[in-house]
């Protein structure tokens, strides 16, 4: 206290004797400023503040050019940008721009359907951006309005719906974030500080039968698999883990999905009223349905910090006169449909036997069964266009890409096809036993089979060039993605070899079951696995372990599939197809006989950005579609 009596009285002195201010040190200035202000007028002392206070901050989106301004409210998130729109009407007019939502777009990694995009380009007019209101502020006024809404009610379970249209007992807002603003959207740190200056403006502004057979391996020593309960399923987050994966990553593209074929098992061996606020601005609706925790074991690391960003699409090339705002929040929307498990079933039958593997895009769908057919489906219109006929005995697998179709069956032979003629261009020999699994690319064909060999082909001619040989047990299943075959067997092993050298890469080992299923994703170095242990588990291909379990299934699970970015799918001997969060580790959804599922084991299945669709020992197939109420053009 002695010492700031003696600071005033040094200042009074030098106010005294005319002291220049400038060879003040910065201490003395502050202290007579103090002084002074102390010594006004209540009145005086708001003016001086008034005019002191836009010293300490800056409005870096209206003096900066508007390119800047797009750039950095891109690189928040939207609700970052939904309070930015309310501040002024120069903020308004930035963040509202296509190119602000093109940018936020770019986060959710969404397959975008470039066709129709150029469609839309091609007609003016056609969800091209609108222009922005006259009044600017009317729209930041409707924002700011919507973003004081109340907090979001907590749902509880929910029944399961009629047949068209089912709801899960699980499914979250895409906002939330629990209880953090790292969510769904990933608010970075380093982007608060647009927040703070939108706080701060806006405040200022206002003052066969056989082979389905399991039996033991009493020999194994493999350790028993990571279980939770059924309310704290473990699985896997994407992405990152300081701001979130989708700030980091632009949209995933992957190839044509492949449904995995038929097996043998018999070797043995963010505010919430912020974001609430946000859904309605953008038109969103609520789900009604709560979502199952899912969470890691205590110790356990998140699986995919481990992973490397994905490989990106230059997104510079998606059109800027587009309206994003829509395409977004249709995306959104489509989103929420999968974790709420909103979907319309429907189911093509017409096999007279059990089908064992699928594959489809927008246009077809191909299905093989043990009625020795492979029979060609329009998606749209569920109508059978075509019956290939070829094989003597089950068809196993399958996988088509453009007009080349390669199938295999427990016939021992794989067939190659001519889609365009529906003719047989070759049969391949050399397996001696069922083949149950198929995949080829420009130049080689890879299939695997119960004679516990993985055998590589030309494509062009046919020619066996080579056997991978190191599994102890069938092989059941098997991905070949840029020059690397993952195999997936009876005697529960992974294995990743190199195409060009033949070589072993590395084993995967953790499941305590014959491996049923597997997918691969290279981009991501992710690899999902199912088993006859009842689980699925996540792996990183980079350092060869197991980085997540998923718990659920009553029986095997029989094939897996993932869009790399935000589910993992599963079908099971249980009869259900489950739908699970790729970050989170929740079970959006189970499909199940009660919605118009299977009533049979479940053997293949394969999924989009809208669809999963699955097969079964019922004969039928069932395609759940997602996109009810959805303009699902934009998306693949």
């Amino acid at each position: 206290m002695n010492g700031d009596n003696s600071v005033r009285d040094d200042l009074h002195d030098l106010l005294r004797q005319n002291v220049n201010l400038a060879t003040l040190t910065e201490e003395e200035k502050a202290e007579l400023a103090l002084q002074l202000l102390l010594s006004v007028k209540t009145l005086t002392l708001s003016k001086v503040t008034a005019k002191l206070v836009p010293l300490l901050h800056r409005d870096f989106i209206t003096n900066l050019p508007k390119e800047l301004g797009v750039q950095i409210l891109g690189l928040t998130d939207v609700s970052s940008v939904a309070r930015a729109a309310r501040v002024c009407k120069s903020w308004t007019v930035v963040a509202l721009d296509s190119s602000v939502w093109r940018l936020l777009f770019r986060k959710y990694r969404f397959k975008v359907n470039r066709s129709f995009l150029e469609k839309c380009l091609s007609q003016p007019g056609l969800f091209w951006a609108r222009a922005l209101e006259k009044n600017v502020m009317v729209a930041a006024k409707s924002v700011e309005s919507t973003l004081h809404a109340p907090p979001p009610i907590a749902r509880g379970p929910s029944a399961v719906a009629s047949v068209t249209m089912a709801r899960s007992h699980s499914g979250n807002s895409v906002f939330s974030g629990g209880g953090t603003d790292e969510g769904w959207f990933g608010l970075g740190v380093e982007m608060r500080r647009a927040s703070i200056a939108s706080s701060y403006f806006s405040a200022s502004r206002r003052n066969s039968a056989t082979n389905y057979q399991l039996e033991k391996d009493a020999s194994s020593s493999v350790p028993p698999p990571m279980t939770l309960s059924p309310s704290a399923s473990s699985n896997m987050v994407l992405i990152g883990t300081d701001s979130g994966f989708l700030d980091r990553v632009s949209l995933y593209a992957s190839g044509n999905l492949v449904g995995s074929p038929s097996l043998d098992l018999a070797s043995g061996s963010g505010t919430p009223s912020d974001k609430q606020g946000l859904l309605q601005w953008m038109g969103i609706r609520r789900g009604s349905s709560q979502n199952e925790s899912g969470s890691y074991p205590s110790g356990t690391a998140s699986p995919l910090s481990l992973s490397a960003s994905v490989a990106s699409i230059q997104f510079d090339t998606l059109p800027t006169e587009l309206d994003w705002r829509y395409i977004l929040k249709q995306g959104i929307e489509l989103h929420q449909n999968w974790t709420d498990g909103r979907f319309k079933a429907k189911e093509l039958a017409g096999h007279d036997d059990a089908v064992y593997c699928l594959q489809f895009d927008n246009d077809k769908i191909v299905s093989g069964s043990r009625d020795e057919t492979i029979r060609i489906w329009d998606t749209n219109t569920g109508a059978l266009r075509r019956i290939l006929a070829g094989h003597t005995s089950s068809v196993l697998c399958l996988q088509y890409s453009d007009n080349t179709l390669i199938s295999g069956s427990s016939d021992a032979t794989l067939i190659q096809w001519d889609l365009a003629t529906s003719r047989v261009v070759r049969t391949l020999h050399g397996h001696t036993d069922n083949v149950l699994s198929v995949g080829f690319d420009d130049r080689h064909i890879v299939s695997c089979s119960k004679d516990r060999t993985v055998r590589i082909w030309k494509r062009r001619n046919g020619e066996s060039v080579g056997t991978l040989k190191g599994h102890r047990g069938a092989v059941n299943s098997l991905q070949f993605k840029r020059g690397i075959v993952v195999s997936a067997a009876g005697d529960r092993t992974i294995k990743l070899w190199s195409i060009e050298t033949g070589q072993q890469m590395r084993t995967l080992q953790s499941h305590t079951g014959a491996v049923a299923s597997v997918h691969y994703d290279p981009s991501t170095h992710l690899v999902v696995s199912g088993a006859s242990d009842n689980t699925v588990k996540v792996w990183d291909t980079r350092i060869g372990e197991c980085t997540g379990t998923l718990s659920g299934h009553s029986s095997v699970v029989r094939v897996v599939q993932s869009d790399g970015v935000h589910r993992i799918v599963s079908g099971s001997y249980d009869r259900t197809v489950r739908v699970w969060d790729l970050r989170t580790g929740k079970c959006w959804s189970e499909l199940d006989g009660r919605n118009g599922g299977h009533k049979e084991k479940v053997f293949a299945l394969g999924l989009d950005e809208t669809r999963v669709v699955s097969c079964s020992e019922d004969k039928r197939i069932v395609v759940w579609d997602f996109s009810h109420a959805v303009d699902e053009r934009f998306f693949v």
